[in-house]
């Protein structure tokens, strides 16, 4: 029954379009299920470091492994930061979570891939519903579609023309 209501929940999301999950992930406060055709399927939540004297602001990545969905992330490592654009990812001294675990390595696999700019498939990604910057839950239809809240995809925007750090996919970005 559980496992059931899960399939559910996870089948009502939608889809995020491969091509854009780098932007999506690397937006600040991302919460993205990764699932594959045999069915397993991992949970990720990918938050930008805060603000500080450092010149860089990684990524840290937790992989959901209890059953409150907004609270049981454990930690599995760090995107870095090279210069103000998303590094590779790798594990550190406070990573929870072994290196052969399947949840890191359906991770890395995943990270490679759209770093490089490619396809996922057959894996699918799925946006969890909350804008993935500023992790507000979405209402809208266009920005659940989008996976950006109405207020940051204009900000999202500007960081593109203003040629910022995480620049978001060519479908967020106002028609010439």
């Amino acid at each position: 029954m559980l496992g059931e209501l899960a399939l559910a929940s996870l089948s009502a999301r939608r889809p995020i379009d491969p091509t854009s999950g780098m932007a999506l992930f690397t937006a600040g406060n991302a919460i993205v299920t990764v699932a594959s055709p045999s069915g397993a399927r991992f949970t990720y939540r990918i938050q930008r470091a805060k603000e500080s004297r450092r010149p860089s602001r990684p990524w840290f990545v937790g992989v959901l492994t209890g059953p409150d969905n907004t609270a049981d992330y454990t930690y599995l490592g760090m995107i870095g930061d090279e210069g103000g654009r998303p590094g590779d990812f790798c594990r550190t001294r406070g990573s929870h979570v072994g290196e052969d675990a399947p949840s890191v390595v359906a991770f890395q696999w995943i990270w490679a891939r759209l770093r490089a700019g490619h396809s996922v498939a057959p894996a699918t990604l799925y946006h969890e519903g909350r804008c993935v910057r500023c992790a507000r839950l979405l209402t809208v239809p266009e920005s659940i579609a989008t996976g950006y809240g109405p207020e940051c995809v204009k900000v999202a925007v500007a960081l593109t023309t203003a040629g910022g750090a995480t620049a978001p996919p060519a479908w967020l970005r106002k028609p010439s």
